[in-house]
């Protein structure tokens, strides 16, 4: 299962995160209008403005926000899964800085400020 995740605290970069998830949904969108199997399934005149995705890109992000508010993003899909959350997780954070330095800085933020508090999860 993916999640997709933004932090919105220092070190995280969420706007920009938001930004480039954006460009990555709006192409996926358009690719899913044009190409089978999608062809047909997602409407090409539902894009957003400019280009963009066509809805928010939040409503793609399944927990957004400061560190304790993803973490219990993260938390309540879990506890949805049930006995299903022993399955593997992958948390889809955005990189779409082409500098390396920011990715170090939002993945090294994530690891110190995110998954410590999951580990702790009863």
């Amino acid at each position: 299962m993916n999640l997709a995740v933004v932090l919105d605290a220092p070190g995280g970069r969420g706007g920009e995160a938001r930004t480039g998830f954006a460009a990555q949904q709006a192409a996926y969108e358009r690719i899913q209008a044009a190409r089978s199997p999608y062809a047909g399934v997602v409407r090409d005149e539902r894009r957003g403005p400019g280009g963009g995705p066509a809805r928010p890109i939040d409503d793609h992000v399944q927990a957004g926000g400061d560190a304790e508010t993803v973490v219990r993003g993260i938390r309540a899909v879990l506890d949805r899964l049930g006995e299903w959350a022993s399955v593997h997780i992958s948390l889809r954070i955005p990189f779409p800085e082409p500098g390396l330095d920011h990715q170090l800085e939002r993945l090294a933020t994530f690891g110190r400020e995110i998954l410590p508090r999951l580990r702790g999860a009863p």
